[in-house]
């Protein structure tokens, strides 16, 4: 499975948007489906929120995959896997994303999810909270909502862009996380070293 980040160059201004968003690249298209000798390698590709188009090469930077099985899930990547504890009863997990972070902290018999905003999120950017179960298991996503009051037009279309932020966010969180989690499908990994206590630290 590879992945790239999507590159119009201001050349096509239907995906224009999508420049510098991650794509998985699903195959190559044969001659029947593009005219190579004319305009060059082509690929198939799908972004994060499932959405599909073909690309020219030069549109497509290849990224380097994670090798270790666990590192990404979709946009998030680990940055921190360690046991808090020395009975191993608590495995704690950080996945940094482009807008938000996922913490898991996975216990014997159950995982609990929280998301966080990044620390440079906009003004209008809103929390996302987790629906549990009974046995505080992860079952669905909440996005908050905030009354701000009459907004100006410049205000309103930074609040929709990041309530559209919000949802895609927490359609590719229920994908790659919760769904998985229930299923008891998801990949852990392996852990990473333990970070060093700071100074002064706990």
């Amino acid at each position: 499975m590879s992945y790239a980040i999507f590159d119009t160059h201001n050349g096509d201004s239907e995906w224009n948007h999508r420049s510098g968003q991650r794509a998985e690249i699903l195959r190559e298209l044969t001659e029947e489906e593009a005219d190579i000798f004319d305009v060059g390698r082509m690929f198939r590709i799908r972004f994060e929120d499932g959405t599909e188009t073909d690309a020219f090469e030069d549109e497509l930077t290849i990224e380097e995959a994670a090798a270790e099985p666990g590192m990404r899930h979709g946009p998030y990547t680990k940055v921190l896997d360690f046991f808090r504890d020395s009975q191993a009863a608590e495995r704690f997990i950080r996945y940094d994303g482009p807008h938000y972070t996922v913490l898991l902290s996975a216990f014997p018999t159950w995982n609990k999810l929280d998301i966080r905003k990044r620390d440079d999120a906009p003004r209008f950017r809103p929390n996302i909270y987790i629906r549990e179960d009974s046995n505080y298991s992860p079952v669905s996503l909440d996005i908050q909502t905030t009354s701000y009051g009459a907004l100006t037009m410049d205000e309103m279309k930074g609040l929709h862009k990041e309530l559209g932020i919000a949802i895609e966010a927490a359609g590719i969180i229920q994908r790659e996380f919760i769904d998985p989690i229930r299923a008891g499908t998801f990949v852990f990994g392996e852990c990473l070293p333990r970070p060093e206590k700071q100074e002064g630290g706990q």
